[in-house]
């Protein structure tokens, strides 16, 4: 989202910011759905398949609703206090994002300058306080008292965070010499290190989180400016398919770990967790392999092609 900051908006195009605004959350719609879809249709079948672990579980009214939730999150959030079953539970942020992103973008295309200078850091800093005050960390996400999800509140918080992170790592661009790289790439690595400690070792929630927060958008900020040595460039091609591939298998893990859970309850933890990664891995190429196809159908004319097939049966 930050990237279209570049783009001026000269007289004249004020009064299509609704619409640009429009246009670009449903291409982000658009490039999502297939992979949640894809997500919740592997969730419900292993939640048939293996529960109270069981195979072929009988379908119950109630596996029905949850599939149908989860397909309905984009439109009917829970983020902004519609009742869900959280059927796939950690897209909450994917729909918080593109409901945030419907609030941020206009104010990002109309007042940039006043965006990056007072906007984003008032709503990183409110955003943050109201999670610090209320719940005293970050994985609450659940509906508060008031009218919306408190996922929503986060997700705001954290794309004018990253809407923080690009534009500050556009300013460092260039300006490092050879030892001031030297000491960026240390700082990188010392919140990297702290970063996987608490990941690894440290698992409660609290007060840590909010500085894992921020160790965490340093990192982007300097792997962003290309300003490290450790700084390392790769294709459009790979840096799309890498995108993509993590967004599957973010969607994809929790299914696997639900399932290998029940399917083999007995089996030793490093093996669990082996077959785990593994099918994860094949279903999140799967996944992208479904959705690429039914992708490239879409932009080919698929539905032109199927209305012509329809007439010239029908004659």
């Amino acid at each position: 989202m930050a990237a279209y900051e570049d783009r001026l908006c000269r007289p004249g195009e004020a009064e299509r910011i609704g619409s640009d605004t429009a246009a670009y959350i449903f291409r982000k719609v658009k490039s999502l759905y297939p992979y949640l879809t894809f997500a919740v249709v592997v969730n419900f079948l292993g939640w048939q398949l293996f529960k109270d672990g069981m195979f072929f579980a009988s379908l119950s009214s109630g596996g029905l609703k949850y599939f149908v939730s989860g397909l309905l999150n984009f439109i009917f959030p829970y983020s902004l206090g519609f009742q869900d079953y959280y059927y796939l539970g950690y897209s909450w942020y994917l729909s918080a994002m593109i409901w945030g992103m419907i609030i941020l973008f206009p104010l990002l295309r109309h007042k940039r300058n006043l965006f990056y200078c007072v906007i984003a850091p008032l709503l990183v800093g409110l955003g943050l306080g109201y999670y610090s005050w209320h719940y005293g960390m970050l994985g609450y996400i659940t509906l508060d008292e008031y009218l919306f999800s408190a996922g929503l509140i986060r997700g705001i918080a954290e794309l004018s965070m990253g809407c923080l992170c690009y534009k500050f790592s556009q300013k460092l661009q260039g300006l490092l010499t050879g030892t001031g790289k030297a000491l960026l790439t240390m700082l990188e690595i010392l919140c990297l290190a702290v970063v996987a400690y608490r990941v690894i070792f440290y698992q409660p929630n609290g007060v840590l989180d909010y500085i894992i927060f921020f160790l965490i958008a340093v990192i982007v900020a300097v792997a962003f400016s290309e300003q490290s040595l450790l700084t390392f460039r790769i294709s459009s091609k790979w840096s799309s398919f890498l995108g993509k591939f993590t967004l599957a298998v973010y969607l994809n893990s929790n299914a696997w770990s639900y399932m290998t859970a029940r399917a083999w309850p007995e089996m030793s933890y490093w093996k669990a967790t082996a077959i785990y990664v593994c099918l994860t891995l094949v279903t999140a190429l799967l996944c992208m392999a479904v959705c690429g196809g039914l992708q490239r159908l879409w932009r080919t004319g698929w539905k032109e092609k199927i209305c012509g097939v329809l007439l010239i049966t029908e004659d």
